[in-house]
């Protein structure tokens, strides 16, 4: 269901910022920590702000002015922050369009793009929901859910503290982790409850996860591992129905859900479908669709 308030940031993208050297899981960690204060990065002595960049895992020169080392954690935080993969479409294309749709592809919001696609689209589609999903599975999880911890921090702090939408703390190792308020079973929504509700109205918590399907972390991301869906016991009979979606032609809807049941418990998945045609549409005039 779609929020009293839809979020597009789209004319927001930064064309110029790339992904840049170093770990935004360690970033986000340090701000939530309080460790790292952006507002206060001016007053942090050279000393502080290499200690702060080892921990990033972003690389400096001995020789680096002060400022240069301040450029460098704050080139991170807006790579994070922007998106951080953004791949931008050829000339004359648009960046396509996004769904989010449960796994019986019923489309519960879409989104247009003029530029590339990036994590900041997903955040942009969750931010306009009434509730988050109790599971948003994405190819992107990891860059989602950084994103987010920038953009709404108070918000995904109910929702997953500092676990980064894993299922659990990024800084151990990955660990099967049981969700039983995502079992099939039968089940009331309150339509009641207000619209700023952090609790969900069918799992009756606050929790949240940003996963991927894909059970092999990736070797450029120590934390895709903890994003993986097979972690959670609970959502294997979800596994056979991504992989179909994941392996279907972009423009077939049609897939065998007979061996599904019928609890939906709102696990969006992402699909991505390049328009082959140019649309001449000014960012500021997107729309956000509910269906």
């Amino acid at each position: 269901m779609r929020g009293a308030v839809v979020v597009n940031t789209e004319k927001d993208k930064n064309l110029d910022v790339q992904p840049v050297p170093g770990s935004g899981s360690a970033l986000v960690r340090l701000l939530q920590e309080g460790t790292c204060k952006l507002d206060e990065i001016g007053s942090y002595s050279e000393e502080k702000l290499q200690h702060l960049l080892r921990q990033c895992g972003i690389p400096f020169q001995a020789e680096d002015s002060k400022d240069q080392l301040c450029f460098s954690l704050l080139a991170l935080y807006e790579s994070v922050q922007n998106g951080a993969r953004a791949i931008q479409p050829p000339p004359h294309f648009t960046g396509g369009k996004i769904y989010k749709v449960c796994p019986h592809q019923v489309v519960c919001g879409s989104k247009y793009l003029v530029r590339g696609e990036s994590a900041r689209d997903h955040v942009d589609l969750l931010a306009s929901s009434r509730h988050w999903p109790p599971v948003y599975v994405v190819d992107l999880a990891t860059s989602v859910a950084l994103c987010a911890d920038l953009c709404y921090p108070e918000l995904t702090n109910q929702m997953w503290g500092r676990n980064q939408g894993c299922f659990s703390s990024p800084t151990e190792p990955p660990v099967s982790v049981s969700c039983p308020e995502l079992l099939d079973q039968h089940y009331t929504v309150d339509m009641t409850e207000t619209e700023h509700s952090i609790q969900h109205p069918v799992t009756k918590t606050a929790t949240r996860h940003i996963v991927h399907a894909g059970t092999q972390p990736s070797s450029d991301d120590p934390s895709a591992g903890h994003h993986s869906l097979a972690l959670c016991p609970e959502l294997a009979p979800y596994t056979t129905i991504l992989a179909s979606i994941m392996d279907s032609k972009p423009n077939s809807h049609c897939y065998n859900l007979s061996h599904l049941t019928h609890r939906d418990i709102n696990i969006f998945v992402h699909q991505f479908n390049r328009l082959n045609e140019t649309v001449n549409v000014e960012p500021a005039n997107l729309i956000f669709i509910q269906c």
